[in-house]
């Protein structure tokens, strides 16, 4: 049993490697996209209590770009712009639910889908 035990938490380890941005902490591209097939799959082939139970009114994707990164990292360093994008994760993931999905999606890009959000909630976050 405790072998098992140790299996398991190895996986759970490695599926965190592969699903997190190591520098933000905020998923990465891969997680989201695999996020997103597996809920689209249940609504696709789930029975109707499934699809009844994944039925949400709103959903909204907001998408942050930092303006002028690379001039930053030019002038400052890539240790000062690691900093910056740590930061803005935390401001991120302070300012979201944890039934979002906070992604970093590029370079300085950071993708959000807030589930059940109207477009008025997602101008707010």
């Amino acid at each position: 049993m405790e072998d098992i035990q140790l299996l398991k938490d190895e996986i759970a380890r490695l599926k965190e490697l592969a699903y997190k941005d190591e520098l933000t902490g905020l998923y990465n591209r891969r997680a989201f996209n695999d996020l997103a097939d597996r809920f689209m799959e249940t609504i696709r082939e789930g029975g109707e209590h499934e699809r009844k139970s994944v039925i949400i009114k709103n959903l909204s994707v907001a998408l942050f770009d930092i303006d002028n990164f690379k001039n930053l990292n030019d002038t400052y360093g890539h240790p000062v712009g690691d900093r910056v994008l740590r930061a803005f994760a935390n401001v991120v993931m302070e300012n979201t639910r944890d039934i979002d999905i906070a992604t970093r999606w590029g370079g300085e890009e950071i993708l959000v889908g807030l589930v059940g959000a109207s477009e008025d909630d997602a101008m707010k976050v």
